[in-house]
Formats: structure tokens, sequence, C-alpha cells
């Protein structure tokens, strides 16, 4: 590697390979799926006018580079012009090219890296207004749910392609629990600018209700290159009219490590949730009853305790064999080179782990079936998996005029350990089933002017999972380059899986079943089409699910299967934003062809806000209100033994809007914000469940400070 040495400014690197221009690297999100439940307000800036929105980046890309000199790729015969500061460091995009969409004009930057499919997602930090009230991630996003009326206890949204898939390699007790844990779909990796940090407080001062969040990281973009941090979160709440308690606590750290041809990124998480249940209210009229005093509602006699633990930890290798020299040339005609990677030894290593542990001691008036023990139990089930693989990645090349996919391709084992009860014996310990298998994996990206292609495949050639095989691809269509304006997404699913072990046998003190001889192999498929218009701010999208032999858990809680289900959704989302208002509507149709699915016909959601200066350039303020609004249907209910959602079909809730108030303000780096929960409780009656026998919030507030540190 040749460098040339010029004046000292702190260094910032960005990737080589990235064929935007600055101005479209800051307009431009990243392509989402609307199912990703990211937060309803993305930025304003994109909802503008091209002509002023243009302006405002160009002006904030020169606040954020007043030193910026622009350089030019001499390998492309192009009019592409990259943004970088002068430095007496050597810049090394090595960290940079691995990761597909890095942004780093003044922006801390968040990938989500997909365990399964290797492929990353930018996620932005962003410290304005827009976020600040919407940070409780229980609560954020258009979309409406089934919970329990409390926070950071079991969640199933409504939205019937949201749900995670029954042959997902997740045990039934962790799919509703997934947003708690960290590391659970994939590996987080941060960057930004030197140290960067932020945390989170959160109270109502009155019910038991408190949550602290934080991260700290850092990042270094010189030869070595290095990303260091860690995340944890502590959340508290007491249920106000069941008399529930739950409690979360999570944690994660990673690392990563880039100097001449290695890199290496490895994380770790580890979380605890522990949930005391009474099976929500004893009677309902409890709830509607408008005279009954609320401390006198009735609640049942027995007292179960569940603890779910998570345990995660991944390490990704790559070394390169080959690498693609860029010759850049600055303004003043000075010409240096570097380096990124072109063809790599790659090897990835995850371990998963869900324990739960569930203890009740039974009432005099419980008469209910025991298999373990007439007084009291402990049922534990578990789930351990580890994946490794070996292969070759080549990188996207662009080569003069010339663009060339970039292809991946391996070999891997995977290891499941599952632990469950044994039938009958309470005294005598657990039972594991190991299984062992060998799969191959294939996955192309490939990212031209006007499109962009992701395609990802694994099946399972030996072993427990013989036979598996998950196909999965996502394209974008940009008609118009240069502003990106207008997109047309398709995006396909498949899954051919056996059934998890766990619908398949069970055993604790409550529950025993063998469907061993009864169930089949299940085929799952998911079409998702949009088109996306950030002119006029509007998406427009359809996602169909088919799913043959699809496994469900029933009335009783137990598991059951039909031949054939299909639910298809239509939605639309439209935002506007002008003269400091916005103004976010999000509608969604669904249709099943059974009811199993148990899916509201109809679901919407709209928030409208008002933003500005209270003092100019130093504080700023925005309010507003948010609805949601769901029709009446049969909500899949809730069972404490298990920790999981069922089928039911005698208790409807639904047809109440959710209207919540709040106030965000804005000191520099630092958001303060206030949110009102059911602020119009009694307009429309008491009948606000968000689940069957479990009410949402009453009328409450939070207050919260969402506060930014940067280096």
């Amino acid at each position: 590697m040749v460098i040339c040495w010029i004046r000292s400014i702190p260094s910032l690197a960005l990737p080589l390979s990235t064929p935007s221009s600055p101005v479209s690297r800051i307009l431009s999100l990243p392509t989402q799926r609307p199912s990703d439940g990211i937060h309803a307000l993305q930025d304003t800036l994109i909802l503008l006018p091209s002509s002023r929105r243009d302006s405002i980046a160009q002006n904030e890309i020169e606040r954020a580079q007043p030193s910026a000199v622009p350089f030019e790729d001499s390998s492309q015969i192009s009019n592409e012009r990259y943004v970088y500061q002068d430095s007496v460091f050597p810049i090394d995009g090595h960290i940079a090219s691995r990761l597909d969409m890095l942004d780093s004009m003044r922006r801390t930057s968040h990938w989500h890296t997909d365990l399964i499919t290797g492929f990353s997602k930018l996620i932005p930090i962003d410290s304005s207004l827009l976020f600040a009230h919407l940070y409780d991630p229980t609560l954020t996003g258009p979309y409406s749910k089934t919970n329990l009326g409390i926070d950071f206890a079991a969640t199933l949204p409504d939205v019937f392609a949201d749900r995670p898939k029954a042959t997902s390699e997740t045990p039934l007790f962790a799919h509703v629990l997934l947003n708690l844990f960290p590391l659970a779909s994939g590996i987080e990796t941060y960057a930004a600018n030197g140290p960067f940090s932020q945390i989170v407080l959160m109270s109502n001062f009155s019910t038991q209700h408190d949550q602290l969040t934080g991260r700290l990281f850092f990042t270094q973009n010189v030869t070595p290159a290095t990303n260091l941090g860690f995340t944890f979160d502590h959340n508290d709440e007491t249920g106000e009219y069941t008399n529930f308690q739950t409690r979360a606590n999570a944690f994660s750290a990673f690392g990563s490590y880039a100097a001449n041809r290695l890199y290496i990124n490895m994380s770790i998480g580890f979380a605890e949730h522990k949930f005391k249940d009474y099976g929500g209210l004893a009677n309902d009229n409890d709830q509607l009853n408008t005279d009954l005093k609320r401390q006198e509602t009735s609640v049942r006699l027995s007292t179960p305790r569940a603890q779910t633990i998570s345990q995660a930890a991944s390490a990704l290798f790559e070394y390169d064999v080959a690498q693609h020299h860029h010759t850049l040339r600055d303004s003043l005609g000075i010409q240096y080179v570097t380096s990124a990677p072109l063809l790599s030894l790659t090897s990835a290593h995850h371990y998963r782990a869900y324990y739960r542990g569930f203890n009740e001691t039974y009432g005099k008036d419980e008469q209910r079936v025991r298999f373990l023990s007439n007084t009291s139990a402990i049922d534990s089930v578990g789930q351990q998996t580890y994946t490794g693989t070996i292969g070759v990645r080549l990188h996207q090349l662009k080569h003069a005029r010339m663009q060339f996919p970039g292809i991946r391709a391996g070999v891997g084992y995977q290891l499941d350990r599952y632990i469950q009860q044994r039938a009958h014996q309470y005294l005598t310990g657990k039972v594991d089933e190991i299984q062992h298998s060998l799969f191959i994996e294939a996955a192309l990206e490939y990212e031209l002017s006007h499109l962009s292609v992701q395609a990802f495949t694994r099946s399972y050639l030996l072993g427990g999972k013989l036979g598996n095989t998950l196909i999965q691809a996502e394209a974008a269509y940009f008609p118009f380059t240069r502003t990106k304006q207008y997109e047309l997404r398709a995006a396909w699913y498949g899954e051919f899986a056996s059934q998890h072990p766990f619908y398949l046998y069970y055993r604790s003190n409550r529950f025993i079943w063998d469907n061993t001889a009864d169930f089949k192999r299940s085929f799952a498929s998911t079409i998702h089409a949009a088109f996306a218009a950030s002119r006029w701010g509007g998406e427009y999208g359809v996602n169909n699910s088919t799913i043959t032999n699809y496994t469900y858990l029933d009335s009783n809680a137990t598991p059951a299967q039909i031949a054939n289900l299909n639910v298809l959704e239509v939605y639309i989302q439209q935002i506007f934003a002008r003269w400091g208002l916005s103004l976010l509507l999000r509608g969604s149709w669904q249709r099943a062809s059974h009811n199993v699915a148990a899916v509201p016909a109809v679901t919407a959601y709209g928030n409208l806000a008002y933003q500005f200066q209270v003092v100019k350039d130093a504080l700023q303020m925005r309010f507003g209100v948010e609805v949601f609004y769901r029709t009446r249907f049969y909500a899949p209910g809730y069972n404490t033994d298990l920790g999981v959602f069922y089928a039911q079909r005698s208790v409807a809730i639904g047809n109440y809007p959710m209207l919540n108030a709040f106030l965000s303000l804005k000191w520099k780096s630092a958001n303060v914000f206030v949110r009102v929960f059911n602020v119009a409780q009694g307009a429309y009656g008491y009948d606000f469940f968000a689940a069957p026998h479990y009410p949402d919030r009453k009328r409450s507030f939070r207050l919260g400070v969402n506060w930014y540190f940067y280096n």
C-alpha cells in the first residue's frame, strides 16, 4: 500500500466502493420491509421537495466536514465524488468495506447482520425529536400487537407476516420474548467517529415502572481499525390491574478488529427475564364494571413464576486472499493507493441458548391435571444451538463501467440440543436430545445503479435436519438513479422444514404430548411486493403467506396441524411533513383462510405532531398524539404454564381506539420526553384489552430522558 501523508485533521474513513454520492448517502435510508418494525417516523428530510432537500443536505455536509477535500477514484470512469477529511493517518477502508452501507457523516451507525444469511442492514441512530418519545422498543412503530398490557412481557404482532415462523430454530417459549433478547436474530455492530455513548432513563414515579438503557462504544477507523462497545438494559414493571410483575435485564458486548488482510468480529449477549403472572383477570367484568374499585379486582389464587434466560455468542473471521487497490487523487493532484477486500476466506460461528424454568404453587381451588407433582413443580425446558461455517467470499467489485456481484459459498455444521423433563419422573432430572446436521449454503449480492439484489439458500444434506431447505431473495428497483425517490421492492421467503421437536413431543407437569407419528413437514412461503415514493412519502404494499401443514397451538394450548393456511395483507402508509407539521397514517387489511391465524381484519395507526424551535439553534419542542386501532377479533390467548400464545374462539377484543399523547424537548444532544397513555380512557368505555383477560394500560404517564454523548 502506498500512502501519502498530508496535513493533520481528525480522520474519517468511508467505504471506497460505495457507489452513491455523499448527498444520496445522507438522504437514502436502507431498504426495509414494512415488517421490520422500525420507527414510524424515519427522517423528515426525505419528505421535502428535492431541491430543498439537496440544499439542506449540502449544508449539512459543509457543516460536518469544514476541511473536507473531495477525492476521485481514478480506477472508475464516472463523475462520482467522495468526501474525505485529510489526515496524517492512512485511510484504511477495511472495516468500512465489510459493511454494506456505511454513513459516517457525523452519524453514529448501527448494523444488524442476519444470523443465517449474513446480510447486513443499516439502522440509523438518530438523536432527533422524531425518535425521542418512541424510544421504548415495545411501543415503537405503527403496528398493533397482542400483549399482556405491560412492557417487556410476551408480545405477538397482529400482522401475520411479522410473527415468528412455526419452523424457526427458536423454541416455543422464546418466540414471544425475542425483542428482549440481545443478538437473538443476528449480530449488532456499531461504528462512530470516536467515542460515543447513550443513556436512557424512563419512569412514572408511582407504580413500579423503571427503565434504564445505555450503550458505550468507541471506533477507530485508522490502521489497525477497531470497534469496541457494550449495551445494557434494565426494565421493571408491575401490572396496574392484574397484579403481575415483569423484570428484564440484558447485556451485550462486541468488538471488531481489522488490519492488513485480517478481519475479526466477536459478540456476546446475555438476558434474564422474570415474570410473575396470575393468568390475567379472573373475571373480565372486573374491568368493564365502572363502579368497581380497582383495588377490588379479583385474581387467580395460584402464584406461578417463570424465568427465561438467553445466551448468545458469535464470531466472524475473514482473511483476504486477494485485494482490490484503488488509486485516489485529491483536488491538489496528490495521488495515493488504498485497498479493499476482493477474495476472502470466511468462517462464522454462532451459539444461541434459551432456558425456561416455571414454578407454580397451586391454590386449594385449583383443580387441574398434573403429571409430576400435586402440590408444586418446577418445569424446565431449554434449547442450545451451535452453527459453524467455512467458505469463500468474492466481494462486489466495480471496475471502469463494469459492476461484478458479490458471491459467498460455504459448508457448515449445526448441533441442536433439546432439554425437557422426563415423563412422570419429577425427581430424576432431564432428558436430552442431540441432533447433528451438515449443510451447504450460498449467497449473492449485486448492486447496480438501478437494481439491488440479495439472495441466499441453505440446504441440509445429512443429519437430524436432513432435507430442510431455506431460500430467500430480495430485490429493489430504482427507476431514477439520481434521486432514488421511487422504489419497487419484491421479496420471497421459502422454507421446507421439519417440525420443531417441542411441537412433536413435550414433557412438563401440566402438558404431555407426542405427535411424532402425526405431524408432517411444512412448507412456508411469503411473498412481499411494495412501491415506495419518498417524493410524497407514500408506501403501498402486499404480503401473502402460504403454509402447507401449518402447526399452531389450539384452544387447549396443545399443538395441532391443518393442511393449508393462507394469509393476505394489503397495507398503505402515507407521511406528510410541511411547516413543522408531520402526519403519519398507516392502514392494513388482512384476510386469513382459517381462523387459527387469529388476525384482526383491519389495523390502523395515526401520528400527528408539530415541531418548532423554542430557542433558535438551542432548544426544540415536538408534541403530538398517536392512535392505535384494530377491529374486533378473537385474539390469541396467553398460556402461563408454557409461556406461549394459543388460538382461542371464546373471547374477542378490539374495536377500541387507544389514544396516546407525547411531548419532547431537545437541547443539543439531550431529549426529555413525556408520554401519556390512554388519554381518552372512559370516553369509549373500559373495553381496552391488550389480550384476552389482560387489560391494556389505564391512563398513565412516563417521563424519560434520552441523552447522547459524543466525542
